[in-house]
């Protein structure tokens, strides 16, 4: 990890991405000239680019491509994009962000690689906390943003580096998922499910991935698995479980997880507790020393859970959950302390909005009434096509829709921030 003459400059396009705002900032800490590109600048990514002093273009102005830069093209970012047709033409060097993260950060470090279908966000700012409890200072790029923090991303001064690692393609010229490009010495898959249906045309396209991710393990490295998902992809490893037997068992029962032989944590959540287990499981097996305290009173990052404001009566919480799965235990989670809750599902990912998303929505919600799908674009379904007991609604109908429901709390979930909704809800 060598710092650079501040003359080398670095063109990061997709700038406002979970991934990429956190490089942009490992870039400039290292020494590089940043500038950033991109349509759409949304909190909370576009204000820690802001506080970190990046220089953020609205668009694909190629003026300040210069002989010798290098672009690092974000995985949302097409061929025909008219700042890298000119950059081709310059002859400047491409590479896709994970494979300049591994190559500039991760490759003189001891990569701790959070993976799985959902959990991965807050899993792994999770385990940068307890590391630094330990004290401990690990470098770190996660697809959010901590609590207490500004930033979703930091070098570190320790040989740990905890990175969120995505099973989402990394570029339009390299369609590896991003967690290949890593190699970790530690691994966690902490669940395994069929996402991106976008990428994977089935869960065993998706599960080969994870395959090719486990050859990249370091040969003195530690994995460690969901016990589901470790059936899932046939392996021999360290497995954890709240729910079935495994190599490390835990059990959640009021608000308390409990771990043989003297491990007790209170959390709320179930699906809370399983993140904590798999952590636990992890540092444990890493041989770093734990103590129960260590995982007491963990900091959910932005948009986890996210309490937002009372309003008339009514409790708001904010949440990214998005897979149907995620949103079922988030819901779960609210129904240990509230009765009557409303949800308001925003469909914004491509899985999200296909005939599978609804299906898999369905099954995960059948038993709930008071659920509100926001209309968004580009969807292969629509309100003739949910529960006759859901609502179809628009952005502006939600305060109104929540408020016929009666409902104590009301949860709203989706990938992307609602942030002129609650601008204006809070205001009032």
């Amino acid at each position: 990890m060598d710092h650079v003459s501040v003359n080398k400059k670095l063109h990061v396009l997709g700038v406002c991405g979970k991934f990429m705002s956190g490089l942009a900032i490992l870039a400039d800490r290292l020494g590089y000239k940043v500038i950033g590109y991109d349509q759409t600048f949304l909190p909370p990514m576009s204000l820690q680019l802001k506080a970190e002093g990046i220089v953020c273009i609205d668009g694909w102005t190629d003026e300040f491509l210069e002989p010798n830069d290098t672009v690092v093209v974000g995985n949302a970012c097409k061929s025909t994009n008219e700042l890298i047709i000119a950059a081709r033409r310059l002859g400047l060097s491409f590479m896709s962000g994970p494979s300049w993260l591994y190559e500039h950060v991760l490759k003189d470090r001891q990569v701790i690689a959070i993976s799985g279908t959902h959990g991965k966000t807050t899993t792994s700012s999770w385990c940068v906390e307890i590391l630094r409890r330990m004290k401990l200072d690990p470098g770190f790029l996660i697809g959010g943003v901590p609590s207490g923090s500004v930033f979703s991303a930091h070098l570190g001064t320790s040989d740990y580096f905890v990175i969120e690692a995505d099973e989402y393609d990394s570029a339009f010229f390299d369609k590896r998922p991003k967690f290949l490009h890593f190699w970790p010495k530690y691994l966690l898959i902490n669940n395994l499910e069929w996402d991106h249906l976008d990428i994977y045309p089935s869960f065993d396209a998706m599960k080969a991935q994870y395959q090719f991710l486990l050859r990249t393990i370091h040969p003195d490295g530690v994995v460690v698995c969901d016990q589901k998902a470790s059936d899932e992809l046939n392996i021999d490893v360290s497995t954890f479980s709240l729910t079935q037997p495994a190599d490390t068992s835990g059990n959640y029962q009021n608000g308390t997880l409990s771990v043989i032989p003297d491990i007790h944590v209170d959390i709320w959540g179930e699906h809370y507790a399983h993140n904590i287990l798999a952590l636990y499981t992890l540092l444990s097996k890493m041989g770093l020393p734990l103590k129960s305290g260590y995982l007491q009173d963990l900091p959910l990052p932005l948009r986890r859970l996210q309490l937002k404001g009372d309003v008339d009566g009514v409790t708001w919480y904010d949440d990214f959950a998005h897979h149907a799965s995620a949103i079922r235990l988030t819901y779960e989670t609210l129904k240990e302390r509230y009765q009557r809750i409303a949800l308001i599902i925003a469909p914004t990912t491509i899985s999200q909005r296909s005939a599978w998303g609804l299906s898999e929505l369905k099954n995960a919600l059948g038993d709930v009434n008071q659920v509100a799908i926001l209309k968004v674009a580009n969807m292969e379904w629509g309100a003739d096509d949910i529960p006759k007991n859901w609502s179809f609604i628009e952005e502006s109908q939600m305060k109104s829709w929540v408020g016929a429901c009666h409902a104590q709390v009301a949860l709203t979930m989706g990938a992307v921030y609602l942030e002129e909704f609650y601008n204006t809800l809070l205001s009032s």
